[in-house]
């Protein structure tokens, strides 16, 4: 597969859905007492901590997309670093698709940069 990005001969990819969003909060308490009841929900559908992310999370299943309350656990970690730049909010909107190559190729020769981890070996 060949990708031109200068003449914009960019193959696309189909996207399947939105798998999941991400919202970053400061305390993961206080952000599912103000969101529960907004998703009509009561307690989250999975939590979990992963210490190589550093990350705590309520993942709440809304219909077939994850709906995520992720909370940094500690100062330095990438939720930290983007609540630190950028406040509260949505951090990430993960699409599922037939092409994960293809549409990073796309997106990136439209401009947009990607802040993101990738797996070891994986290469643009």
């Amino acid at each position: 597969m060949v990708f031109n990005i200068s003449q914009k001969k960019v193959k696309t990819t189909k996207t399947k859905k939105i798998d999941h969003i991400s919202i970053a909060v400061k305390d993961l308490d206080r952000a599912r007492k103000a969101w529960e009841p907004i998703i009509g929900k009561t307690e989250p559908d999975d939590s979990y901590v992963d210490e190589s992310e550093k990350i705590r999370v309520a993942r709440y299943w809304l219909g077939n997309v994850g709906f995520e309350l992720m909370e940094s656990t500690t100062p330095d970690g990438p939720v930290a670093k983007c609540i630190e730049k950028n406040g509260e909010g949505v951090m990430i909107v993960s699409f599922n698709v037939d092409n994960t190559l293809i549409l990073t190729e796309h997106t990136l020769s439209c401009g947009f940069t990607m802040k993101t981890f990738l797996p070891s070996g994986f290469v643009l």
